[in-house]
C-alpha cells in the first residue's frame, strides 16, 4: 500500500513538471506559437482527436473540449496538456522535443516505464507479485540508467543482470531517477526523498521477520533500497 501510494505521488509531481516544462520551453520557442504543435499532434493520428471527442461528458475538462469542438478543435499547447491522459501526453512531449531541439535533459526514453508502473500502481495491482513471475516484458535498458547503476559498487553485476530485468523493480529504478534528475523544486524534492527514506530505511523493515526466508523479497528489498538511497544522496540538492 505504501509503496503503490508513493509511485503515485512521484509520478504526479512528475507528470506535473513535466508540462511545466514543456510549457516554459514553448515559451521561449519564438518558432511555435502554441497552436502549430498542438494541430500537428492531432493531425498525426485521427485517433487522437476522437480520444478527446470521446471525453465529452464523461471528463473534467468536459466544457474545454466541447468549446474546442465549436471551434474545429483549435487547440493550443497549454490548453490540450489539460485535457491529455499522461500516456497521450508522453506523445505530445516527444513530438515537441523531436521536433524543436532543446539544451534541457529529454526523459522520452522513461517515461512509458513511469506510465506503465504508475497505472499498475492506481489500479491496485500486487506489484511483489512479479517478483517470482515468469517476466514477458522485454526490457530496454537505456545507457545513461546503466551508467549511473554501474557506479554503485556494494551491488554486484549478478544482482544487476537480475533484478533489473524485472519490470517492476526495472520501472521504479526508473521512476526514482528520473524524479531525482527531473524536479527542481526544493519542497517537492525534498518531500519525495524524505518519503522514500521513510519507506525502504524505516517502514518497510519495521516487519523484516516476516520476510526473513522469502529469499526474493529480501534480495530485490537489499537491491532496490541499495539504489534509492544513492540515487537520493546523489541528486538531494
Amino acid at each position: 500500500m505504501y509503496l503503490r501510494k508513493s509511485i503515485i505521488s512521484i509520478a504526479l509531481d512528475i507528470e506535473h513538471t513535466l508540462k511545466t516544462q514543456l510549457l516554459y520551453d514553448l515559451s521561449q520557442n519564438e518558432a511555435d506559437d502554441g497552436y502549430h504543435i498542438a494541430k500537428l499532434y492531432l493531425t498525426a493520428d485521427y485517433r487522437r482527436l476522437k480520444s478527446l471527442h470521446d471525453k465529452v461528458g464523461t471528463s473534467a475538462a468536459s466544457d474545454l473540449i466541447q468549446k474546442k469542438l465549436n471551434d474545429d478543435d483549435n487547440y493550443a499547447l497549454w490548453e490540450i496538456v489539460e485535457i491529455l491522459s499522461f500516456g497521450e501526453f508522453i506523445d505530445l512531449y516527444q513530438l515537441y522535443y523531436s521536433t524543436y531541439h532543446s539544451n534541457r535533459n529529454n526523459f522520452s526514453s522513461y517515461l512509458w516505464s513511469i506510465k506503465f508502473l504508475r497505472n499498475a500502481a492506481a489500479h491496485n495491482n500486487c506489484l511483489l507479485n512479479s517478483l517470482k513471475a515468469p517476466y514477458h516484458v522485454t526490457i530496454h535498458k537505456t545507457k545513461e540508467i546503466q551508467f549511473e547503476i554501474s557506479k554503485i559498487k556494494t551491488i554486484s553485476q549478478n544482482a544487476k543482470d537480475k533484478w533489473m530485468t524485472n519490470p517492476v523493480i526495472h520501472d521504479f529504478v526508473i521512476l526514482v531517477f528520473v524524479f531525482v534528475k527531473l524536479i527542481k523544486s526544493t519542497g517537492i524534492k525534498q518531500s519525495g526523498i524524505n518519503n522514500l527514506h521513510w519507506l525502504f530505511n524505516e517502514r518497510m523493515l519495521k516487519h523484516k521477520e516476516y520476510f526473513l526466508k522469502n529469499n526474493s523479497i529480501v534480495e530485490s528489498y537489499k537491491f532496490t533500497s541499495k539504489i534509492v538511497n544513492y540515487f537520493c544522496n546523489k541528486y538531494r540538492k
